[in-house]
């Protein structure tokens, strides 16, 4: 818990940089939009394509206002509880604010989140009395200022006040607090007004934003007949083309127009949908081959099929080997497998086995190999973020001296571009 004057904010880390070693960060002042949350995920280079990315790791209060959230309610918990408790808080009066810190320290803690938020609507529940350390401290609270013990003054002179507030304290269940002061169930009766099916949806902003997300994030598809094209198509009409992560076009339905490798973009004479993405297609898959694509006709005819699964730990690797790939499916939620003992996200299909090294590496589960069907090559072939340039150098030593024709040594890499992140179709 930071305690800073910026009111309550919450801050937002990317996983994967913050595994690499970054610590950085933004907060995010609650309440909060969509349209905030949004911006404050993207200058942490969080997009619909790595959400999972997304965590939460602090939690900053104002200072004047300031009350103790456990860490693990902030890290492991909701956004749009967080987002609805600030708006409970913000209506809380410093008093009531008091109070509250003070049951956060005392037996009466709640033990969610959710129970924290019903408290907020239960702020008369408790008696809270600031600067109240000792029992005769409280003894001397309940017979002078309180109201609760009526007798002569001159009378009051023979009340040992250390027992009388110990006294009670036992009779009002209260505690006293080393530095919170004294708590107490003030007589009021508990309200259940809040359950977590109740939050206001303008507060359900995580939630909102991860629906457009899953909007933004289109339909991938690969190409039936060259290896390694992808596309990808966008719910508003637009799309594009891609060969193992490298850009070849894109197209717009709604401006019927179409724009490939490096020319600009050319009005298409047709009418329909279907047209114009057969005239896309068609010039795509040409551009393809010109780069040394191979038709999926001439693979192998089929040939066997290695599978290999994936989990949510692969996706966070970010890559998979790129030698002997032939397709990817990626499944709509973790799905059980046959003979794998735990649910996957997908799978990687290769023409030759993986050494026992990549598996562990890349974080694969293999699967069942020697599988003949042509079809299977035919699957969502999404590009993700290759080996890194040192580990491709590595494996790519056979053609690294090459030499030129005036005799000097050159070298040459064929690393190919499947960054995940960069367009994909």
């Amino acid at each position: 818990m930071k305690n800073i004057t910026d009111e309550f904010s919450v801050l937002i880390q990317n996983r994967t940089e913050f595994e690499k070693g970054y610590t950085g960060g933004v907060f995010l002042r609650l309440p909060a939009t969509e349209a905030e949350l949004d911006d404050a995920l993207k200058s942490q280079n969080i997009t619909a394509d790595n959400l999972q990315d997304f965590f939460l790791n602090g939690v900053a209060v104002y200072e004047n206002k300031y009350i103790e959230i456990p860490h693990d309610w902030v890290r492991d918990g909701d956004l749009d509880k967080l987002n609805y408790f600030a708006a409970r808080w913000k209506a809380l009066n410093p008093e009531q604010i008091a109070k509250l810190d003070a049951v956060m320290h005392s037996d009466f803690k709640p033990q969610s989140l959710d129970e924290l938020i019903n408290q907020t609507f239960n702020a008369d529940f408790y008696s809270h009395i600031p600067g109240i350390f000792t029992y005769k401290e409280l003894g001397d609270y309940f017979l002078n200022d309180s109201g609760k013990v009526q007798m002569p003054e001159e009378w009051k002179m023979g009340v040992d006040l250390e027992d009388l507030g110990f006294t009670a304290s036992k009779c009002e269940e209260g505690k006293l607090l080393n530095d919170y002061g004294y708590i107490a169930k003030s007589g009021e009766p508990w309200k259940e007004v809040y359950s977590e099916k109740e939050i206001p949806d303008h507060f359900r902003i995580m939630s909102n934003l991860k629906e457009r997300y899953e909007e933004q994030r289109g339909t991938i598809t690969s190409s039936e007949r060259v290896e390694g094209l992808t596309y990808k198509m966008w719910n508003d009409g637009s799309g594009c083309a891609l060969l193992n992560g490298e850009k070849l076009g894109s197209i717009d339905f709604a401006a019927k127009e179409i724009q490939i490798g490096e020319k600009g973009w050319t009005p298409m004479p047709y009418d329909t949908a279907d047209e114009i993405k057969s005239e896309f297609r068609e010039r795509v898959e040409k551009l393809a081959v010109e780069k040394g694509a191979k038709l999926i006709d001439s693979i192998q005819e089929a040939g066997d099929i290695y599978k290999y699964y994936f989990g949510q730990d692969a996706l966070r690797e970010g890559s998979y080997p790129i030698d002997n790939f032939k397709g990817i499916t990626e499944y709509e939620e973790l799905t059980s497998v046959p003979g794998i003992n735990q649910k996957v996200l997908g799978e990687l299909r290769y023409s030759k086995p993986l050494t026992k090294e990549q598996e562990r590496e890349y974080r694969l589960i293999s699967g069942q190999a020697g599988t003949r069907d042509k079809e299977e090559i035919k699957s969502v072939n999404h590009p993700v973020k290759p080996k890194s340039l040192a580990e491709r150098i590595s494996d790519k030593k056979a053609q690294i001296d090459v030499k030129s024709k005036n005799g000097k040594d050159k070298l040459q890499q064929d690393i190919p571009k499947n960054k995940r992140g960069e367009q994909s179709l």
